[in-house]
């Protein structure tokens, strides 16, 4: 039941349907016309007499960001070194004979190799170029069971040549070191076994 049918000032149902279906035609008309487009003037539109043209300008469009720069090797390309886990046992140092578990990564994580994945601990002698000078200068000073995270520029690393194919030229490279074992050099030098 319509509680306004008796009202002297309601509007008929179907009226009322139509002034709605009017009002909502007269200002939904332009919904399907394509927007107006505007062009950005780089110059002030003149008089029609004039011969010069107006030139449009397209607004650039926001640049992708840039890619993220790889950690950083250190002031001047030095090594970066940061303890993750400071272990406890003998210190290694320069002549010591030494055995790690490493994981090696790229700047963007990608990793290229690591000895756990061998299944094998990898021994080197400290300080006599058996491996990257970054190896030489960042394990000397860790104790067995630590963990040790070395950010090694390419002039500590493979330098210009790179590694081909496994590391391009210049390529700062990222180790996680965990020092399994020392053996100590003998007081003659050199590396002997304990």
């Amino acid at each position: 039941m319509n509680r306004f049918a008796n009202c002297p000032h309601s509007v008929p149902g179907h009226v009322t349907v139509l002034l709605a279906t009017c009002l909502a035609f007269l200002g939904c008309s332009n919904l399907t016309a394509p927007p107006t487009v505007e062009p950005i003037s780089a110059e002030t539109p003149t008089t029609a007499a004039s011969a010069a043209p107006v030139t449009s300008m397209v607004r650039p469009q926001a640049a992708p960001p840039p890619p993220e720069p790889p950690p950083p090797a250190g002031p001047e390309g030095k090594l970066v070194s940061k303890d993750l886990v400071v272990g406890t046992g003998t210190v290694a140092k320069t002549g010591d004979t030494v055995s790690v578990h490493y994981l090696g990564t790229f700047a963007d994580g990608k990793e290229f190799d690591g000895s756990k994945k061998r299944g094998k601990p990898f021994d080197f002698t400290l300080g006599q170029g058996g491996v990257i000078k970054g190896w030489d200068q960042g394990v000397v000073g860790m104790k067995i069971g630590g963990k040790r995270k070395l950010v090694i520029p390419p002039s500590l690393a493979y330098g210009p040549s790179g590694r081909p194919p496994v590391i391009p030229p210049n390529s700062t490279l990222t180790f996680e070191i965990e020092l399994l074992g020392v053996t100590a050099a003998p007081a003659g030098g050199a590396p002997g076994a304990h």
